[in-house]
């Protein structure tokens, strides 16, 4: 949620009001300031206990900011379809369900064990609970693991890659 330019742009526009039409929504900056640190629902619950104090432009406006900075879902996406448009990708957040094989440091997102045209996946960054879980569960070559990714399309040298932010072992 840091520096989300969505959320620039709706604190820009809170100020540009009138300090007429703000009346008593001063106590609103440091929920404001404070929206960056905090998941949406902590900051929904915060501004809810006050909300008597609060005018009705002020909450829309805190509608408004939670609602930009709430991350919209990634849709799942078929293996063959993030094989298929990986080129066009590039950079963009993906979500992606295969099953998962860890051999010589490396995850390897398949159809199955006869599936030759394995996507890498890039680990590094996954809390360590996660990256242990992947070597519990996923190093049997003839099993695998199911699995489901989210993470960024990467380029490195010639290949492209699937940087992981987020796993969850099925």
């Amino acid at each position: 949620m840091r520096n989300n330019p969505v959320a620039i742009v709706e604190v820009t526009s809170w100020f540009a009001v009138a300090s007429s039409e703000r009346s008593r929504s001063g106590i609103c900056l440091p929920y404001l300031l404070s929206l960056n640190e905090l998941d949406a629902a902590t900051f929904k619950r915060r501004i809810s206990t006050i909300d008597s104090l609060f005018d009705v432009k002020t909450v829309k406006c805190f509608e408004q900011l939670i609602a930009a900075n709430t991350p919209s879902p990634i849709p799942l996406m078929d293996l063959d379809d993030l094989r298929t448009d990986i080129a066009s990708l590039k950079g963009e957040r993906v979500r992606v369900k295969a099953v998962g094989y860890y051999v010589m440091n490396m995850l390897m997102l398949k159809k199955g064990l006869a599936d030759m045209s394995p996507i890498i996946v890039d680990i590094s960054k996954l809390q360590r609970d996660q990256r242990r879980q992947v070597l519990q569960q996923c190093g049997d070559i003839m099993a695998g693991c199911r699995l489901a990714i989210t993470g960024t399309v990467k380029q490195l040298s010639s290949q492209i890659q699937l940087s992981a932010e987020r796993l969850e072992v099925q």
